[in-house]
């Protein structure tokens, strides 16, 4: 309706559905959005992408590494 171009309202819709299927699932949607994008950073594999879906999600937690601050799911 007021997305400015069709474009503009299928991302939003998209961004709607992701933020809504977290609640139904009680997650965080940011902390959602925060570790998935942390895990494909870290190199995720694309055979592994049903790990990644919001009902499959895992919180990242945080560790020292090697003396460096590493990611790594629960």
């Amino acid at each position: 309706l007021f997305a400015g171009h069709d474009a503009g309202a299928e991302n939003w819709a998209t961004i709607a559905s992701l933020i809504e299927t977290c609640k139904l699932n009680a997650i965080d949607p940011f902390a959602y959005v925060s570790s998935t994008l942390t895990a494909i950073v870290n190199g995720h594999k694309q055979s592994g992408i049903e790990g990644l879906l919001p009902w499959n999600h895992r919180p990242l937690r945080w560790r020292n590494i090697g003396g460096r601050r590493s990611a790594a799911f629960d």
